[in-house]
């Protein structure tokens, strides 16, 4: 009996970390199958090994709309995210999320960044685009263009109603936005190439 309540424990403590691990794509095109292992070994495979080389499925609009996240990402909340491994600019991320009816991640919460968080520790990396953006404001004033402060927005169109900065550079010259693994976030070039994250939020398909 007390064996099997062990074993009990022991699957429910790396099912969380299993199902998460799911979430982290090792490239554009490469997809990662689960097959129902539950140990940390396990995990570390998923992240470290491509174990199928074909071209990832696209997304099942019909699944999605019946609240179900994709093959390859995780739920968290009312969204099925999805790390990607491939460095991108920040446009390029964006497209590609979009290609698979998505959009570059909006982080909405203390809970939400914490997720995002432990997607960045359990594939090994340290930083990912997420869909914070500085739309500058400007203004034409004696032929000259004015640039104003901007407002930090998310692609996604969700309210920014929480951020968690840790660096803030001048947006004027670094107005895409980092998800950092280990402290809040940063602001860079757009046209820097880093890993992303996609979301698919299942509230409005």
């Amino acid at each position: 009996m007390k064996v099997w309540i062990v074993c009990v424990l022991l699957c429910a403590t790396f099912t969380l970390r299993t199902v998460t691990a799911a979430a982290i794509e090792t490239g554009p095109e490469e997809e990662q199958v689960l097959q129902g292992k539950t140990t940390e070994l396990a995990v570390d495979e998923l992240i470290n090994e491509v174990e199928d080389k074909e071209e990832a499925p696209k997304v099942n609009t019909a699944e999605v709309k019946s609240g179900i996240c994709p093959h390859g990402w995780v739920k968290y909340g009312s969204r099925c995210f999805r790390l990607m491994r491939s460095s991108l600019s920040w446009i390029s991320a964006e497209q590609q999320c979009a290609a698979e009816q998505a959009r570059l991640a909006s982080v909405q919460s203390l809970g939400d960044h914490k997720f995002l968080q432990s997607l960045l520790d359990m594939a090994g990396l340290s930083q990912a685009w997420i869909g914070a953006y500085n739309f500058q404001k400007w203004s034409l004033v004696r032929h000259v263009v004015v640039y104003f402060t901007g407002t930090w927005l998310w692609v996604d169109t969700a309210r920014f109603y929480y951020s968690n900065w840790y660096s803030l550079s001048s947006v004027g010259s670094y107005p895409c936005a980092l998800m950092n693994s280990n402290v809040g976030w940063s602001n860079t070039v757009c046209g820097s190439r880093y890993p992303y994250i996609c979301s698919i939020d299942l509230n409005k398909c």
